[in-house]
């Protein structure tokens, strides 16, 4: 445990203490191709006072974050708010209109049965969460625009990846395949921003967290440390619960 310990010193700065520690990667842009160039513009939705003063509060925050930025845009997407279990509100854009008019993207997210078949004989596993990870890839400057959102308060648009857009799972894949290039099936498996470290010894695992630590360091990429767990010799993933004793159903 102690050499454990010192990796994970020895690689603190990966770790986003705080809500400014976005990382924002070197590795890829996201870009937004249209079929049709005729801007998409929608008015905001009417929503209540209450609501209306959650969505400014979410948009100052996500300013002071550096994740969006005031726009002038001619395209603009309404903001709604979706109620988590938690009675949080979770700020949405409504993309719909504007994902009728983005080209697709033809990349393969990795097949769930593939990820749990590879974890047959793994003994010790890491997991790795990335801080808030769609947020640390940027968009490509001249598409900026194109995810601009109204509110009653104004207009912005986003500097990094949004949720809603229909492109967003398989860019951030695609992102995440190329930082991890050549250590993805060997040293780890990765699944959108889920990176599983796994190994059939402790030594082992201990040398595949460095290489996958060295890649996301080069590539400005930063984890939520609360979302992380290192060393355990059973993890519980997309829906099973992986040991040495083989992978079972977990009905989350």
């Amino acid at each position: 445990r102690a050499s454990l310990l010192k990796l994970l010193r020895e690689f603190k700065d990966l770790f986003a203490w705080n809500k400014a520690q976005i990382g924002r990667t070197n590795v890829c842009e996201l870009a937004i191709p249209l079929t049709d160039e005729t801007p998409v513009h929608q008015p905001p939705y009417r929503v209540s006072h209450r609501e209306r003063e959650i969505i400014r509060e979410q948009v100052e925050e996500m300013l002071k974050r550096g994740v969006i930025r005031e726009s002038s845009s001619a395209f603009a997407s309404p903001v709604v708010l979706v109620r988590k279990k938690s009675d949080e509100w979770r700020f949405c854009v409504d993309y719909r209109r504007l994902n009728q008019q983005i080209k697709d993207i033809a990349y393969p997210l990795p097949l769930i049965g593939d990820i749990l078949t590879y974890l047959n004989g793994c003994q010790w596993f890491c997991t790795l969460d990335m801080n808030s990870g769609y947020w640390q890839i940027p968009i490509k400057e001249e598409d900026k625009h194109k995810t601009a959102f109204i509110t009653a308060d104004g207009l912005w648009e986003w500097e990094c990846t949004p949720f809603g857009l229909k492109t967003s799972p398989a860019v951030f894949q695609r992102c995440m395949d190329q930082v991890l290039a050549g250590l993805k099936w060997g040293s780890c498996l990765v699944y959108l921003d889920d990176v599983l470290v796994m190994a059939p010894e402790y030594d082992v695992m201990l040398r595949r967290l460095r290489e996958v630590f060295e890649r996301l360091r080069a590539a400005s990429m930063t984890l939520n440390p609360t979302k992380c767990s290192f060393g355990y010799g059973e993890v519980k993933i997309l829906g099973h619960t992986v040991n040495a004793q083989g992978i079972s159903p977990n009905g989350e």
